[in-house]
């Protein structure tokens, strides 16, 4: 953690730094570059609809200007890109045995419980690439990206769904020089599949609206850190704005004039306060609205002695990270309307995968949260 530390005061202080590792040629059309990506958040359960915002990973990734599997596979000498084409063959023979054989399983896996656990996502997957779906030379799969997530290679994959509509997954491998299939019951403690699920949610949004998103070459933000799945060759960073509160009392300080986030907030848990309660509830979305009515139907809620420590900008996201919070939980999400630029609450109720990464102690809290506001010693 002390690498991650000194690494995090350089990146806060002069505002960039390097992935590590200089630009790599796999193959004609597979060139490793350092790009910044907007994450993309499914709120209120929106799965197929995730809001683009401006918080970023940043690291090496591979963008494919001809992204259809066969032309890939066919100019590619890279072991884990060819691999992965080997997999899908085998999902597409229902090959378990090699698809153990091409997995890793890591420490301690209870080896019967994870070949039958394998022996039915095999049989799911094959119906996933089947060659009606996806092509008999992978000609209707796409693979947009890879992304290189310390010893983690992720494939960002697109396939045709029952409707016909594409939709936006990814495949991680874990290792460069002996490559393996992450068996998914494994347990990782940094889970930098958590920071794969967001990045496929972006390609989901380019997939249904092309030009959307735009993955700029470089992104300049407050706060740039490292984050400990990093190895020195291939690192990752979080890249997003935000302030620190000094444990900003929420009923009785005074937010600055321009800091209308925080305002917002205020003014809505003021409501709570006063027991305006029609008039607190209509400051969620629809789907929010409707779960707090539930637990306010249950039972009273109480502002109490909130403290406000972090607001993490990702506009039109906003995270605000509190003490004393109801509900088990130590954050809301505010989320700015692209019509009229107003706030609601939002996302209450809902545990997804973002939800898994800001919660996460080693991925998140600890090398990221903490450490901004100064938490790491208390």
């Amino acid at each position: 953690m002390k690498d991650l530390l000194v690494v995090f005061g350089a990146c806060l202080l002069f505002g960039v730094c390097g992935c590590g590792g200089s630009k790599r040629v796999l193959s004609n059309d597979e060139v490793v570059r350092v790009k910044s990506i907007p994450l993309s958040i499914p709120l209120d359960g929106h799965n197929y609809r995730p809001t683009v915002t401006s918080l970023y990973i940043k690291c090496n990734m591979i963008e494919y200007k001809n992204n259809i599997a066969r032309d890939i596979f066919a100019s590619t000498d890279d072991p884990q890109t060819l691999m992965y084409k080997d997999l899908l063959t085998a999902f597409q023979n229902k090959d378990v045995d090699r698809v153990l054989g091409m997995t890793y399983s890591g420490d301690g896996t209870n080896i019967a419980e994870r070949n039958e656990k394998l022996g039915g996502w095999v049989g799911y997957l094959s119906e996933t690439f089947s060659s009606e779906r996806v092509g008999k030379d992978f000609e209707k799969l796409y693979i947009p990206r890879q992304l290189f997530l310390g010893d983690d290679r992720i494939i960002i994959k697109a396939v045709h769904t029952d409707k016909g509509d594409l939709y936006s997954s990814w495949t991680r491998f874990k290792g460069d020089s002996e490559p393996k299939l992450w068996d998914y019951w494994v347990k990782d403690e940094y889970r930098s599949g958590q920071i794969s699920s967001l990045v496929a949610n972006t390609d989901q949004v380019l997939i249904r609206e092309p030009g959307a998103v735009i993955i700029p070459d470089k992104v300049l933000t407050y706060y740039h850190v490292l984050l400990p799945c990093s190895t020195p060759e291939n690192r990752v960073y979080l890249q997003f704005n935000g302030r620190v509160y000094d444990d900003f009392d929420l009923l009785n300080d005074t937010p600055d004039k321009d800091d209308e986030v925080l305002k917002f907030y205020q003014d809505t848990f003021r409501l709570l306060e006063n027991k305006e309660y029609d008039k607190f509830a209509d400051c969620y979305t629809e789907k929010s609205k409707a779960n707090i009515l539930k637990v306010m139907q249950k039972r009273e809620l109480k502002v109490g002695k909130r403290k406000i420590r972090f607001i993490l900008d990702a506009d039109p996201l906003f995270i605000v990270f509190t003490r004393h919070g109801f509900v088990n939980s130590d954050h809301d999400y505010i989320i700015r309307s692209k019509n009229d630029g107003k706030f609601k609450l939002t996302h209450f109720g809902y545990h997804g995968k973002f939800e898994g990464f800001i919660t996460n102690k080693k991925l998140f809290r600890e090398p990221v949260l903490d450490i901004i506001i100064g938490d790491h010693k208390k």
